[in-house]
């Protein structure tokens, strides 16, 4: 599939979308920073809601990554930090997470996939 680009005045980012809807997307670092992001979301639902699950998968300096979840139930919208198995940081968030167990699982896989991060 050929990527999609879309620009900030001094960063380029990339988007793709696969057969199944799933948007994946590489924001490069902004003007004076050294972080950018890749990042999977789930397809938006048939109820046009743009709020979807997305795991955000930061690039370490020096290797590895740093993840992050957005998990939305209904109208609250959550951001955890976790771990490269899905697994919440805040143990006090880890309720939230199991909730979307599935969602987090296919996410990650998909990412694995995609960027071959294993």
């Amino acid at each position: 599939m050929q990527p999609q680009v879309f620009h900030t005045v001094l960063a380029p980012c990339y988007y793709a979308t696969d057969a199944e809807g799933y948007v994946f997307s590489v924001a490069y670092p902004g003007y004076l920073s050294v972080t950018g992001n890749l990042c999977v979301g789930t397809p938006m639902g048939a109820d046009g809601n743009p709020f979807t699950d997305a795991l955000i998968i930061w690039p370490r300096e020096n290797g590895g990554y740093d993840y992050g979840l957005l998990l939305y139930d209904g109208q609250t919208g959550y951001q955890i930090m976790a771990d490269r198995r899905g697994h919440a940081l805040d143990s006090a968030l880890e309720h939230v997470v199991q909730a979307h167990a599935p969602s987090v699982e296919v996410l990650l896989q998909k990412a694995n996939a995609w960027w071959a991060l294993s």
